[in-house]
């Protein structure tokens, strides 16, 4: 299937090469040498928060500076051919093995004078802007693509089934499905916003039991919804929700650990607006998560990319 070859902030043209190794350990430019070794040192850290078996260090992380890739893995640096020409974060499987693919941390000046944001490229919202965006932003995006590898290294095989078992054909992308089936349903697109704002109070207030009253009321939207949309739509936005907002939700912890919690709220918790696209999943996802480290905070031990949020948050309600 199209939507597990390649996931990320945009999905910019693939033109997979053959990666040659070309020379040895030299090259990588400082900085991106300092977004490495600070990614991998929060590995630890991390580990503390959930997700025990997924370990950023054992996988290749691709820098690339406008020509060739830098491969880094713990102490090697290889430079390779280009896999593709990306102006943003992606996971691309290479070799038989899913990679990280970040642009060279000095190249975003480019792609600022392309996009408006550090993550629009195909979503149309993010986090951080051209004068908010630093080295601590380009490691959190580090995360959010291992995150992306991880998944599909454990669950293609059962992505892929899922995909099929919802009708979704060989040539159709979720980006398409959202776009032509949910943002243009006015009666869709009024329930998300009241969804999101349900989870967003729910995240908000420190009594137990009205948070559980407002996740409660949360799932009842979102079963009207699927109600109304059917299988198809609906494997699509739990498809995004659990792969995307878990994925924006690693990015978002890496962010709140490096620059603590103002800088953190104000990069992720501000007010939701409704936009066309796939990134107000990764938004409704990341607050599921976040409720759920309130409500259960174990759920991270069942993690499966294939499962529903909604189903862990309603036997998180139940206990």
């Amino acid at each position: 299937m199209r939507i597990v070859k390649k996931i990320g902030y945009g999905i910019v043209g693939v033109l997979l090469a053959a990666s040659v190794a070309l020379t040895g350990t030299y090259g990588l430019s400082k900085v991106d040498r300092e977004v490495y070794d600070t990614a991998m040192e929060l590995e630890e850290q991390m580990q503390k928060k959930g997700f025990l078996a997924f370990t950023p260090s054992k996988m290749k992380v691709r820098f690339f500076n406008g020509k060739e890739d830098y491969v880094v893995r713990g102490n090697v640096v290889t430079k390779e051919e280009a896999a593709f020409d990306t102006f943003v974060g992606t996971t691309s499987k290479i070799d038989g093995d899913y990679q990280v693919i970040l642009p060279a941390y000095e190249n975003f000046s480019d792609m600022f004078a392309l996009l408006d944001t550090a993550q629009n490229a195909a979503e149309g919202e993010a986090n951080f802007a051209e004068d908010t965006y630093s080295i601590n932003a380009h490691v959190a995006t580090l995360w959010h693509e291992a995150f992306h590898a991880w998944q599909m290294t454990n669950w293609e095989k059962e992505v892929n089934e899922k995909c099929k078992e919802a009708g979704l054909g060989s040539e159709e992308t979720i980006d398409e499905i959202v776009l032509s089936e949910v943002d243009s349903d006015k009666e869709l697109v009024v329930l998300f916003s009241e969804e999101m704002e349900l989870l967003m109070n729910a995240y908000e207030t420190e009594n137990q039991e009205e948070k559980k009253h407002l996740v409660t009321e949360a799932l009842a939207i979102s079963d009207k919804r699927e109600a109304q949309a059917g299988r198809k739509v609906t494997y699509a936005e739990n498809y995004l929700e659990m792969t995307e907002g878990s994925a924006r939700y690693v990015e978002a912890e890496v962010y709140r650990l490096l620059e603590g919690e103002m800088a953190w709220q104000k990069a992720y918790l501000g007010a939701f607006i409704y936009r066309n696209g796939t990134e107000k999943y990764y938004t409704m996802g990341m607050y599921k998560c976040l409720l759920l480290d309130e409500l259960m905070p174990e759920w991270k031990e069942y993690y499966c990319v294939t499962d529903s949020l909604d189903d862990y948050l309603r036997n998180a309600v139940k206990e």
